[in-house]
Order: C-alpha cells, then sequence, then structure tokens
C-alpha cells in the first residue's frame, strides 16, 4: 500500500527545514484564497471609511456648517465690539506746545499755549496754570471740545518783571464721553455751532492824528452764522502783524443771536505798534446747554 512519506522529506542541503517546506506548500495551495480575503477587507474598509466621511459630511452640512457662521458672525461682532470698547475706555492724551508771553500794557502779561485735544468722542476739562521761574498765574480752567486745537490762555497777569522760564502746567484733566446716542458726531457738532464770519477789520494806533485814542483800536465786524443764540459767546481775538502773531485779547459778546451782526471796537495797550489782520476764534463750550438762548415762540 502506498504511503505519503512528504512529511518525512528532508532537504539534503540543510537550507530549510521540513516545517517550512509544509508551510510553504500550504501557502501555495491557498494563495488565491489569501488574496480574496485581503481584498474583502480592503473594500470593507474604504466602504466602513467613505459611509463615515459622506455621514460626517452630512451632520456638518446640517449643523455645524450654519453653527460656524453664526461663530463667525460672533467673531466679528465682538471685534466690532472691543473696537466700540477700544474708543471709549482709551483716551488719547493732550497734546501741548510751549508756551509763550504777550504784552502790550506795562507790567501785564497775557500766557498762552496751543493745546489740541485728539480724541473724536471725549471732551476735557482742563485744569492749570502758567508757571515762571519766580512766580505763576492762578489756576483756571478750560474746556477743549473733541478734536478741537486751541489757545489754553491767561490774560492780565500782573508782573513787576518781564516772566521767563514760562511752561503751561496742567493740574487735572476729566474727560467726559460725548453720547453717541445724544451727538452722533461730536465734531460736527462743534462746527454747526462755531461759525462765525468776520468783517470791516480796522487797526487805529494810539496817537494817530485825529483820532484822539490813547490806546490801540482794532474796529470790526462779527455775524453769528450759527442757528443758534448765545446768553454769553466767547472768543479771543488773535493780532496778527503779516503772519506773526503779536497778541491776544479775550472777547466775550453778551445776547448773541442767530445771524446778529455785532460791531465792536476792542481797545489794548500801546505795546503792540502794528496789526495788519485777526482771527477770532471762538471758545464758547458748546457742549454746555445753559449757554444757548430760548427761541421765543
Amino acid at each position: 500500500m502506498f504511503h505519503n512519506k512528504f512529511s518525512e522529506y528532508k532537504d539534503p542541503s540543510g537550507e530549510f527545514t521540513n516545517a517550512e517546506l509544509q508551510a510553504a506548500t500550504w501557502y501555495v495551495r491557498h494563495k488565491l484564497l489569501l488574496q480574496k480575503i485581503g481584498l474583502s477587507l480592503l473594500i470593507f474598509f474604504c466602504l466602513v471609511t467613505g459611509i463615515y466621511g459622506v455621514g460626517g459630511f452630512a451632520v456638518y452640512f446640517l449643523s455645524g456648517y450654519f453653527q460656524d457662521k453664526t461663530n463667525l458672525q460672533l467673531q466679528v461682532a465682538e471685534i466690532q465690539s472691543f473696537s466700540t470698547l477700544h474708543d471709549k475706555i482709551v483716551v488719547e492724551n493732550l497734546r501741548i506746545r510751549p508756551a509763550e508771553i504777550y504784552s502790550h500794557t506795562q507790567d501785564r502779561y497775557d500766557f498762552l499755549a496751543q493745546v489740541t485735544n485728539p480724541n473724536k468722542k471725549q471732551i476735557a476739562r482742563i485744569t492749570y496754570r502758567f508757571v515762571y521761574n519766580g512766580g505763576a498765574t492762578e489756576v483756571s480752567q478750560a474746556v477743549l471740545p473733541p478734536g478741537a486745537e486751541r489757545f489754553i490762555t491767561f490774560f492780565g497777569h500782573q508782573e513787576d518783571f518781564f516772566p521767563f522760564g514760562e511752561r503751561l502746567e496742567i493740574q487735572k484733566v476729566e474727560w467726559r464721553r460725548v453720547d453717541p446716542h445724544d451727538i452722533p458726531d461730536a465734531i460736527e457738532y462743534t462746527k454747526a455751532r462755531d461759525t462765525f464770519s468776520l468783517s470791516d477789520f480796522h487797526f487805529v494806533q494810539a496817537g494817530t492824528q485825529g483820532s484822539g485814542l490813547q490806546n490801540n483800536s482794532i474796529r470790526f465786524s462779527v455775524t453769528n452764522e450759527t442757528a443758534y443764540s448765545f446768553y454769553e459767546a466767547e472768543f479771543y481775538v488773535k493780532l496778527l502783524n503779516g503772519e506773526q502773531l503779536v497778541g491776544i485779547l479775550p472777547l466775550y459778546i453778551d445776547n448773541f443771536r442767530s445771524f446778529e451782526i455785532k460791531e465792536l471796537d476792542l481797545r489794548f495797550g500801546t505795546g503792540i505798534s502794528s496789526v495788519s489782520d485777526i482771527e477770532v476764534v471762538p471758545t464758547t463750550n458748546v457742549f454746555d446747554g445753559s449757554v444757548y438762548m430760548k427761541i421765543d415762540l
């Protein structure tokens, strides 16, 4: 009877064992089956991952996509809110130029310094004085509207000598934010109430023949070009000789009605010999409701 002696085969070269020969034989016999199993597993893996991906995309499209849009809108709103909050909280410092002194009368001196409020929504109430070597002016206050560039002044300080080493000393700045619900644009609000025109300017020097003046005089007309009437409109007048500033005068006009023309004559000392032109700069606190005259109905 024939017996399978393959299991008892021994390789005479000794390069591989009988067990290795049996394993190789099994692989050859089952190679096609193994390929089919491997291909089936690969197809199954692809189907599972594909279904998972499609399902995930569908879930994202149905809910996540719209949630992302909402989150993006919230982020934009947060950025805008931060910008608004920045405007509310962050206040830029006042910009101050060096102080100057002018005099047109013996022993009386006018101090001034140009100050800018760079903020568009903040009103500055400034408590200040001018100091110099050996003295100081009295403490004063001034209001600087949003975006304004004006002289901060002190008129008629008495001193036995011409002051030197002058500087503006800011003691306190109080900030008040303009409510955008009441006043959307504070700078335009100010312009609408600070529009005045100047005409008919004449300078008459003291001692001019036929004038009979002991002091210099400037004569001019100011027109209130605004729709608002003021109990007392406040200004300062810049005295110019060519383009050079040679002095500054305070000016107050009582009961200055809308579109009214006021003819004015200001007198000042003989320390200024010539004035070729003037500028009238309004300084009324237009954010103070008490400065406006009531309209007669």
